[in-house]
């Protein structure tokens, strides 16, 4: 079986990855990258079998007929946050305008450039008027996690998923990104062309989420999101 997976869920993929395999017959791999960059491969029908992506990415994907209908389940939210070097001082971004203030204040802030938190850190930027303030501080990462560029210093500030700098060793959260509300991604999964494994397996997630047997998708994933409403598309399946 061949997965799609944000870098956001990357942690937590790899720790489940061996118990699937005991669980069942399925060897895994996984294709890790920023959500638009697998988004693009799925649309250019780059073979798999299930995408864990945001949430909006599996909307787009099941609107272009992308993922097998009625197989999405709610798998975690991650929010977007603040990290500073371990140790360092962390700035006050409590309210809207402290969290600008930090920003201009910053030397440096790494976010990323296609993934999920980076796109919505450069419009939010955008909304609070700094955007040309911010040019000469702002460091895209591209080759390496945010999280790195923060515990090596080279960057004074991080914004980036928690669940992606939760693992890293040398940052601290200095708390949620903040810019008139509190953001989190919601983290779902689709089929392509799974079989019945995929679905025990994902039905099994832990938390308030109640698996969906849609008969559209007997023999596939089948769930509810993450508000509890089922989310059945009524596209095609579409082959590898």
């Amino acid at each position: 079986m061949h997965v799609f997976c944000s870098t956001a869920l990357q942690p937590v993929m790899l720790e489940c990855i061996p118990d699937f395999e005991r669980r069942t017959t399925l060897k895994v791999t996984c294709a890790f990258g920023a959500t638009a960059d697998l988004q693009t491969k799925i649309e250019r029908d780059v073979p798999g079998d299930v995408a864990v992506l945001a949430q909006e990415a599996l909307d787009n994907l099941a609107a272009l007929g992308s993922i097998v209908a009625g197989t999405r389940v709610a798998l975690a939210r991650s929010g977007i946050v603040v990290a500073t070097r371990a140790g360092q001082p962390k700035p006050a971004i409590d309210t809207p305008e402290a969290f600008r203030r930090a920003l201009l204040s910053a030397r440096s802030v790494a976010h990323s450039k296609t993934g999920v938190s980076g796109i919505y850190f450069a419009q939010l930027i955008e909304r609070l008027g700094i955007a040309g303030q911010m040019k000469g501080r702002l460091i895209s990462t591209e080759s390496r996690p945010v999280g790195e560029a923060v515990a090596a210093g080279e960057a004074e500030l991080g914004i980036q998923q928690l669940s992606e700098l939760m693992p890293v060793s040398g940052v601290e959260i200095a708390g949620p990104l903040r810019g008139g509300r509190a953001v989190a991604r919601a983290r779902e999964a689709g089929g392509r062309s799974a079989p019945c494994a995929h679905r025990g397996h994902l039905a099994s997630a832990p938390g308030p989420i109640r698996p969906y047997a849609s008969p559209a998708a007997r023999g596939r994933v089948a769930v509810v999101d993450n508000r509890g409403a089922t989310r059945a598309t009524r596209s095609p399946v579409r082959g590898h």
